[in-house]
């Protein structure tokens, strides 16, 4: 029941931004029934019910853009769709170019590689000459492994 929902969103924003490259894997929408769990929240437990219009959210390239409900003219979820979407590409939080938001995602991780080569590099120039300086050194080294393996998950 929800998926015609979703589908019927993507599918108008297709047909409206379809420039912007393969819509169906940058653009997903989300119901509130299938994030949270309907036994913690009154307002979801109400949606799963019936007695309340379900609530959607949508993200483009895992970015946070609007939420909408299924008793809501696709024209109006879809012009607050665009120009939120509009101010995240202003604020440079989106790349609506599929080829430059596959060049971003590229960028970032190769940062993200350089900055953890560049703390290893750091930490193996510290100097250790006694026993207690090694061990400190080996805390570092443990501590930093850890911030690293957190990072990837």
């Amino acid at each position: 029941m929800l998926l015609p929902i979703k589908d019927k969103f993507i599918r108008v924003v297709a047909n409206q931004l379809g420039f912007i490259g393969n819509i169906s894997k940058r653009v997903r929408v989300e119901a509130d029934i299938e994030t949270f769990n309907f036994k913690e929240d009154e307002s979801v437990w109400n949606q799963k019910q019936g007695n309340s219009a379900r609530v959607f959210t949508v993200y483009f390239d895992d970015t946070f853009v609007t939420g909408f409900n299924d008793g809501e003219r696709p024209e109006i979820t879809f012009t607050r769709f665009s120009k939120a979407l509009r101010d995240l590409a202003k604020e440079g939080k989106v790349v609506l170019n599929d080829a430059e938001a596959t060049t971003k995602k590229l960028i970032e991780s190769e940062v993200a590689k350089m900055a953890v080569k560049d703390r290893k590099d750091k930490i193996e120039a510290i100097p250790a000459t006694n026993k207690t300086q090694k061990m400190a050194k080996e805390v570092v080294k443990r501590a930093n492994r850890r911030v690293s393996t957190k990072r990837r998950k």
